[in-house]
């Protein structure tokens, strides 16, 4: 599975949750969305390295990562 299909299926959750939330969560829902529509292709490709790095076991590739953004705000959720 890539990237975007796991991008849409956390879309897909965020429109069934939608459905039964309350108005302060649906709000929280509609932002979580739009951060999700509007991530950049270099936070894409961040994202599918890390997926790909906790597939194959490599906890040095994830320590990396995670390195690696926390000292760089633009990959930073939120």
């Amino acid at each position: 599975m890539s990237d975007r299909d796991g991008r849409n299926q956390d879309l897909d959750q965020l429109r069934q949750e939608y459905k039964t939330a309350s108005s302060e969560d649906r709000h929280r829902i509609e932002q979580a969305a739009e951060k999700i529509r509007g991530e950049s292709g270099k936070i894409r490709s961040m994202r599918e390295s890390l997926i790909k790095a906790h597939r194959q076991g490599d906890k040095e590739r994830i320590a990396g990562i995670h390195s690696y953004t926390e000292d760089h705000k633009e990959y930073r959720n939120g």
